[in-house]
């Protein structure tokens, strides 16, 4: 509007096809409505004063609509990074165990195996901690998940070694789990 809507008759002020009523008894629905690249949610409210019927509130949310939908995208993004991730992870373990069967020297086969083991129970962890939530995730469980991984993977032959998760638990993105894990694994 060119002019200052303020005090302007709501006849003039409609964004969709839906009319304003002339009665006072109709309800205080919110519409959004696209306007001039705009989205604009409105809402007209009832007033008690004989000589005004209802007001509207106009609320221009264009730039937050925009900040939700690259929020959705840059989400969807790191959902199939991880999942490329998780697959490559598999991939390298798997290639590892088809490279045993070619390998004659005993050591050579031990260092593939555990190192394959290891992949796996990287892959496993990871994987369990972006299926537990997309937004918040408790450290000690992703810890724990990460030992039980360790332990059934990696850790075959050496049995004689305890892994213990103690502390406090706390609550974290599953971006940031993921990081810790990668970094306790590598530990």
């Amino acid at each position: 509007y060119v002019d200052d809507i303020i005090g302007m008759e709501m006849s003039n002020i409609q964004f969709d096809s839906k009319s304003y009523p002339e009665q006072k008894d109709f309800s205080a629905e919110s519409r959004k409505v696209l306007v001039s690249g705009h989205q604009l949610i409105y809402k007209s409210i009832p007033l008690s004063d004989p000589a005004l019927s209802y007001v509207i509130i106009i609320k221009d949310v264009t730039e937050t609509s925009l900040i939700k939908k690259q929020g959705l995208m840059k989400d969807v993004a790191l959902r199939e990074l991880r999942h490329r991730m998780n697959n490559s992870l598999h991939m390298f373990a798997d290639t590892m165990r088809h490279q045993e069967k070619y390998v004659e020297d005993n050591t050579a086969k031990d260092v593939l195996s555990s190192t394959a083991g290891r992949l796996e129970a990287l892959a496993s962890t990871l994987e369990e901690i972006i299926h537990v939530s997309c937004e918040t995730v408790s450290m000690k469980f992703a810890l724990e998940r990460l030992r039980l991984n360790i332990i059934q993977n990696a850790l075959e032959k050496a049995k004689n070694i305890e892994v213990r998760v103690e502390g406090d638990d706390i609550e974290v993105s599953a971006g940031t789990a993921s990081s810790v894990a990668l970094v306790v694994y590598e530990l």
